[in-house]
């Protein structure tokens, strides 16, 4: 059996234009996940905070004017 101390992580990066400006990643316990469930459960969701974070970059980069993100996806806030 994998002891619990080993993780896998998976990373996205965060691009605003042609540039790459961060990286977003999460990491597990290999024990925590099955292989079969990664996709679903942290590739999938990565995906989507990875888009969230790109299109609210694009939108506060053009402008208030310009900044229509729905609410329920997108806070901005400390």
């Amino acid at each position: 059996p994998t002891k619990p101390y080993r993780t896998t992580t998976l990373a996205m990066p965060i691009r605003e234009g042609d540039q790459t400006r961060a990286t977003i990643s999460s990491s597990c316990f290999k024990t925590a996940i099955p292989p079969a469930e990664i996709a679903q459960r942290i590739v999938e969701p990565l995906r989507e905070t990875t888009r969230t974070i790109e299109e609210t970059l694009a939108a506060l980069r053009s402008g208030p004017a310009a900044f229509h993100a729905p609410r329920d996806r997108i806070e901005i806030g400390f």
